[in-house]
């Protein structure tokens, strides 16, 4: 057996062979030894565990590092070729039927033995430091990204403690902290562990693809839902789907019958990788009416009938009456807290703040004081919370529900509602329309949430030297479900922003709906993040799929009159003067036609006309009542009178579509200080056309 050292990788697989021929050739003398001592049945054991070390060292590149752990391992094998030697030698002196006859001839490899031991000790530490360094920066980044984690969920699970008058869950009383940890422990928040990213086949993760998709139709005592044609017609837009299900549900109360049950039948094939499955189920559920006490007593209370406290009585009786009351479900199949979650157009009406807080204070009681979860295991509950964006309840509600312990590990994101309410009150008023506060404090606690990428969570909660290296791991423009690429998130924060274009990234990519970053950018008041995509060749001209806004559009309809006023400054540094004109007359356009919902005076209009240079243009009703107007139809103070007239307008007995003249509106308003002076702008405007016509025909 040649036991000569080698250099290299390939020296290294050399190595490995003749330490595994020794381990065989060991084997066979110990096999045919009638007593062997201890030391040489540990040498083989060592031997043994210092292959496997050196199996998973063999594919590193060479470094100094390297090429010291492999000459420690030959300086091993060359005092294991001694060894070897002794043994054939001596065995050869020993005549019978077997190789080694007594113990006494292992008296003299004793020492040689206790000396290999303790080479192995040395060459398996070299190993474990080899293997230890090459990783030391993958686990270095992992440790961050743990760190950062536990920082947010900190962070997240305080502010929930301050914002919602529900108190969490009291900490554990017995915490501990490991060696390796980044910091002491003060308390349970910082022990805080994020959930291992989401794994197994797309029917555990409710992939958001093509393939997943279904169809449903319900009444008050049935529901179906099935997988529609275009199913089979159409391959998966998601390249990471590994598994398709197709097939049906039913579900049908039978208390109609007077039955106090539903029936629920479900048949499915499963197809992954190789392989098809089916899955038929039969599931039968008790129902209450949808009169029954408790959601009686909840009705009767969201509507000002009772109060709180008469309800709350109530529903302790229900439950000590009736243990089976927290698993109440109605005919329709939705539990006490769905029913309470539910929106409806009374929501919309005055004093839906009100109502609001009756629906928080019966969830706090459901499940703080009743523990109950029924419901909230559905992979729809979530999307049911999110519908609240419409009123700008979303985030709110969110932070009360995690509050209280609500688990958001999965959510089927079918029937997750559109982003950014189209009714003009609550576009204005709605925190977070783009969702993208509500999947950063989700994604905390849950990574790779609805598609979200290790790019997007370094986004979300990292430092911009982490998204630098990520950014050139992962695809950077990949998106989640709602079509939103890490640059989405990114504008957010002007620093993250900057990392993320450093990487080249997709300036203009839309997300379901057609929103580009810049919109987001707006849209949020990120004014530096705008200034920078503008800087790095955003395309202005692009606009949404649903409502057809452009960025100024997103920018003046959530009232960011500053954000947009230096958008259009900088426009004209970065595209010239003539684009800056366009987008200048549009973004004046929008913050006269826009003024109902101004909410502060930061910016005038006299500061939006300076930047046009002909304020004489017409402007269409942003909602289709009429068009053809100028911008005194809109003007709603002598101020922003005077900065027409100063600025050149002209255009003073101009009349509209339905032939109004911008007298009317100012009427309208009942303004009489700007009613007044219009009228005097009238009278003068007519006087010195009368006084040219009468110069230019001369005297007859």
């Amino acid at each position: 057996m040649d036991f000569g050292v080698a250099s290299g990788i390939a020296g290294f697989a050399s190595l490995l062979i003749q330490i595994s021929a020794g381990i065989k050739k060991l084997r066979d003398i110990l096999n045919n030894a009638e007593q062997a001592p201890a030391e040489l049945e540990q040498l083989v054991s060592e031997l043994v565990f210092l292959q496997h070390l050196m199996e998973g060292a063999k594919g590193l590149s060479p470094d100094p590092a390297f090429e010291h752990c492999e000459a420690t391992c030959g300086l091993f094998v060359q005092g294991l070729d001694r060894l070897y030697q002794k043994l054939l030698t001596d065995s050869e002196k020993l005549k019978g039927p077997k190789m080694v006859k007594t113990l006494m001839a292992f008296r003299h490899w004793k020492r040689d033995v206790e000396d290999l031991l303790r080479s192995i000790q040395a060459a398996k530490i070299n190993l474990l430091l080899l293997t230890s360094h090459r990783t030391s920066q993958c686990l270095s980044e992992m440790m961050l990204v743990n760190q950062l984690h536990n920082m947010s969920t900190q962070l997240s699970i305080s502010a929930t403690a301050s914002d919602s008058a529900v108190a969490p869950r009291a900490p554990a009383a017995s915490t501990s902290l490991s060696p390796g940890s980044l910091a002491p422990a003060t308390s349970s928040l910082d022990m805080a562990v994020p959930r291992p990213r989401a794994r197994g086949n797309c029917l555990s993760r409710y992939c958001p693809c093509s393939c997943h998709r279904t169809e449903k139709a319900s009444r008050r005592f049935w529901a179906l839902e099935y997988s529609p044609l275009t199913v089979f017609q159409q391959g998966c837009d998601v390249p990471s789907c590994n598994a398709a299900k197709y097939g049906g549900s039913f579900r049908i109360a039978l208390s109609q019958l007077g039955v106090r049950w539903a029936a629920a039948i479900q048949f499915y094939i499963v197809a992954e990788s190789g392989k098809f499955s089916m899955r038929p189920c039969f599931d039968m559920e008790r129902i209450v009416p949808y009169t029954s006490p408790g959601f009686e007593l909840i009705w009767t209370f969201e509507n000002g009938l009772i109060e709180f406290e008469e309800a709350r009585t109530g529903l302790l009786d229900l439950q000590r009456t009736d243990p089976t009351f927290p698993t109440h479900v109605n005919p329709g199949g939705k539990s006490y807290i769905e029913v309470i979650l539910q929106r409806s157009w009374q929501t919309r009406l005055a004093g839906f703040h009100e109502k609001l807080d009756k629906k928080l204070q019966l969830l706090s009681f459901f499940m703080q004081e009743l523990k109950t979860t029924k419901g909230t295991e559905r992979p729809g509950f979530l999307s049911l919370c999110a519908s609240w964006i419409n009123e700008g309840y979303h985030m709110h509600l969110l932070k009360t529900l995690l509050g209280l312990g609500f688990d958001a590990t999965l959510a089927d994101t079918q029937d997750w509602p559109q982003i950014v309410p189209t009714i003009p009150i609550f576009a204005t008023h709605t925190p977070d329309p783009f969702f993208v506060e509500y999947l950063s404090v989700l994604s905390k606690d849950n990574q790779g949430f609805s598609g979200l990428t290790p790019l997007h969570e370094a986004v979300i909660c990292g430092p911009p030297n982490l998204i630098r290296k990520l950014a050139s791991r992962y695809d950077i423009n990949e998106r989640n479900f709602l079509g939103q690429t890490p640059l989405h998130f990114a504008v957010s924060n002007p620093l993250h922003t900057k990392a993320l274009l450093e990487s080249n990234p997709e300036l203009d990519a839309p997300d379901n709906y057609g929103n580009t970053p810049l919109m987001y950018a707006a849209a949020g008041n990120q004014e530096e993040a705008a200034m920078m995509l503008i800087d790095a060749g955003a395309d202005l001209n692009v606009k949404d799929s649903r409502c057809n806004f452009s960025f100024i559009a997103y920018g003046a309809r959530r009232q960011h009159w500053k954000l947009v006023l230096n958008c259009l400054t900088r426009i004209e540094t970065v595209k010239g003067k003539h684009v800056a004109e366009i987008w200048a007359q549009s973004a004046t356009a929008l913050f006269c036609t826009l003024r109902d919902w101004r909410r502060n005076e930061e910016v005038t209009l006299d500061q939006f006309l300076l930047k046009c240079t002909d304020v004489n243009f017409h402007v269409d009703d942003p909602y289709g009542w009429n068009s053809h107007n100028t911008l005194l139809h809109y003007a709603s103070s002598v101020s922003e009178l005077e900065a027409l007239i100063e600025n050149g307008f002209n255009l003073i007995n101009h009349t509209n579509s339905l032939g109004k003249h911008p007298l009317i509106p100012a009427v309208l308003q009942g303004n009489p200080s700007l009613v007044e002076g219009l009228c005097q702008v009238v009278i003068e405007t007519r006087v010195r056309s009368k006084h040219t016509n009468a110069f230019l025909l001369g005297p007859r």
